[in-house]
């Protein structure tokens, strides 16, 4: 029986991925996070329902020093680490917090698992991590870096990156909110009438996960094809009218700017990077060049962490996001490539 952890299980993808795998026989599944809370919900909703495989819960902060005990007593076959922080308003505030979890929790997290050999070890990681423009973006480049760097030195665990658009109807997508302004009869809020946005539903975001756990190779990262964006102004009229209401007339949208690390597209690519068809049974692959010259960033963050210096992490996530605008990246990869 194959033993899956899933960090972050408590939040709406970790859920997600938690429903995918109980639903299907021969795993052993453990679901990890540092909400108690939300373990609670998470404890009770499978122990309402049947399970093709069975979980279990731990309350514990990936990466945290008793992370190393609880992964020899589970010696699990793989691990999905889908824990972060995502609410990019608030990491524009908090920028060393995000530096701290999402960049450094992440790469202690997968020293554990390379020193205990646990074969495999997949990062969820986000499409803001492409081209950075915000803390949740460096902070999540970072993270990709960092183990892809340490994955060329040594293996197990084999180690991958999946990158994932926005999971629509998450905790932190707007379509939440949207509802609970409809049902309150009050407008809709709109950052911009031209943002655009790649969605993936729950569903899709959990099964290419599993898929690319699965297919990934040493070292790759994926990206699964997301269709064509979305203007989130589109989005809102469409919202209002599965609702069976009129917009504009029943409920109208009120446009309220663009928030502190928000902008109207996130390129799919990063500097030197290009998309490829998936391997059979697989996903789209990102090739991309030296990761060398990512080294003295790398280094610079692990320093302002281990110091606790917040002036430095918000100066790191403005020098970083300056160095990737001057490189002019493209917002869209070639059309031929999108497979998948």
């Amino acid at each position: 029986m194959k033993r899956i952890l899933v960090s972050g299980a408590a939040g709406s993808l970790g859920r997600q991925i938690c429903k995918y795998l109980t639903g299907r026989p021969g795993c052993q599944i453990l679901g990890l996070d540092h909400s108690e809370h939300g373990l609670y919900q998470l404890q009770n909703y499978f122990s309402q329902r049947r399970q093709r495989s069975p979980i279990a819960i731990e309350l514990m902060q990936a990466g945290s020093a008793a992370c190393l005990g609880m992964l020899r007593r589970f010696a699990p076959d793989q691990i999905i680490h889908a824990a972060a922080y995502k609410h990019v308003p608030v990491l524009e505030q908090n920028p060393y917090a995000a530096l701290q979890n999402n960049f450094f929790q992440t790469y202690r997290f997968w020293q554990y698992a390379a020193r205990l050999d646990i074969p495999r070890f997949l990062l969820v990681s986000t499409d803001k991590a492409a081209c950075p423009g915000n803390a949740l973006g460096v902070s999540k480049r970072l993270a990709e870096l960092v183990l892809l760097l340490a994955a060329q030195k040594r293996s197990p665990p084999s180690t991958a990156i999946i990158r994932l658009c926005n999971v629509a109807s998450s905790r932190g997508s707007v379509l939440p909110l949207w509802r609970r302004q409809i049902a309150a009869r009050k407008p809709l809020t709109i950052t911009h009438p031209d943002m655009e946005r790649y969605f993936i539903s729950p569903s899709q975001a959990a099964a290419a996960i599993i898929r690319g756990a699965r297919s990934a190779g040493h070292g790759e990262i994926l990206m699964p094809h997301y269709g064509p964006s979305i203007r989130l102004q589109d989005l809102a009229l469409q919202t209002i009218r599965a609702a069976g209401l009129r917009p504009e007339v029943d409920i109208p949208l009120q446009v309220v700017g663009l928030r502190p690390g928000e902008r109207l597209r996130e390129p799919w690519l990063g500097p030197g990077e290009t998309l490829c068809p998936p391997r059979k049974h697989g996903l789209p692959r990102v090739t991309y060049a030296s990761l060398r010259e990512w080294t003295p960033w790398i280094s610079r963050a692990m320093h302002i962490v281990r110091a606790g210096d917040e002036d430095a992490a918000r100066s790191l996530v403005a020098d970083f996001c300056a160095a990737q605008a001057r490189m002019n990246v493209s917002y869209h990869p070639p059309v031929s490539a999108c497979i998948g």
